[in-house]
């Protein structure tokens, strides 16, 4: 697979969770990730377990794994949504992307008291939201 990455715009992700303020745990991480083509991160939340969720849009090639394994998608169109799921020391679980013709973005997302995770966004044309 060709990678392509702009020179000019290089968009990482940084993730920085702090932990307790007792002096005696200084527990926390910082993670990043993204693509070379401008990729966006718009939501975050936390289930009841401490697991990490983030949703975003991308363009072109993204690595979605922060940590040292790899863990690429390509938008099929202009921009494309990911959901990834992180355990609470960052590292990644699993991901999902999708996407259509058009541009389709998250905006936010949402964890109820049951664990089940709602993203908002948007999408152009059609989008298919079980690839």
């Amino acid at each position: 697979m060709k990678l392509s990455f702009s020179i000019f715009l290089v968009c990482i992700f940084t993730l920085f969770i702090a932990g307790s303020s007792n002096a005696q745990s200084n527990k926390g991480f910082v993670k990043t990730w993204g693509g070379g083509d401008g990729d966006s991160s718009w939501g975050i939340g936390t289930d009841s377990e401490g697991n990490i969720y983030i949703s975003g849009e991308f363009h072109g090639t993204i690595d979605l794994d922060p940590g040292p394994r790899e863990e690429f998608r390509r938008s099929t169109s202009s921009s494309d949504c990911y959901l990834s799921k992180l355990d609470k020391e960052g590292n990644l679980v699993w991901t999902r992307a999708w996407g259509g013709k058009g541009g389709d973005s998250t905006h936010t997302l949402s964890i109820d008291k049951s664990g089940n995770i709602f993203v908002m966004g948007e999408f152009n044309d059609s989008c298919d939201f079980d690839p």
